[in-house]
């Protein structure tokens, strides 16, 4: 039977899963187990945020502006929204929270978007606060979608913290 090459059929066919069936015939070892964890790192979407701005507040309201791209090789198929999140530092109290139209869903294999959601946060007490992103996992128990940024989970399980600001 003639052989495929696995990365190819990976690059060409933008896949998120793809199953090297001769990886059962017998148990892989050495360079060809590190061939297919290699290939299967490099399937599906790869989604990072390369810019991320929190504005000044403006009669109560906070501007975040966050640049998502994706550096894989597909889409991601479900319309799954993000979720904005601002909570304090110092407590993780959440103060602000908003459910976007903006998702991960369209955004192409080397292509970007642009993010924007408007916070409410009139009010806040003097203290230091993070503003953070996620797109939820709709499945019950499912993991939130990742991000390939050093951030990511830095501070909260299933969050990227986008920066933090100081309010006096």
């Amino acid at each position: 039977a003639p052989v495929q090459d696995f990365r190819r059929c990976v690059e060409e066919a933008r896949v998120t899963w793809l199953m090297d069936t001769g990886m059962f015939r017998e148990k892989a070892e050495g360079e060809r187990m590190e061939r297919a964890m290699r290939g299967v790192r490099r399937m599906g979407y790869d989604f990072f945020v390369p810019r991320a701005g929190i504005s000044d507040e403006v009669e109560g309201v906070r501007e975040l502006r966050v640049v998502v791209e994706n550096g894989g090789v597909a889409p991601f198929y479900q319309p799954w929204k993000a979720v904005f999140r601002i909570e304090g530092v110092a407590d993780g109290k959440v103060v602000a929270e908003v459910r976007s139209e903006a998702g991960v869903m369209g955004i192409l294999p080397g292509k970007r978007a642009e993010w924007v959601e408007r916070m409410a946060v009139r009010g806040l007490e003097a203290g230091r606060y993070r503003a953070m992103v996620q797109v939820p996992n709709v499945l019950k128990g499912g993991r939130a979608v990742g991000f390939a940024n050093a951030e990511w989970e830095a501070d909260r399980a299933g969050w990227l913290t986008l920066g933090e600001f100081e309010v006096e």
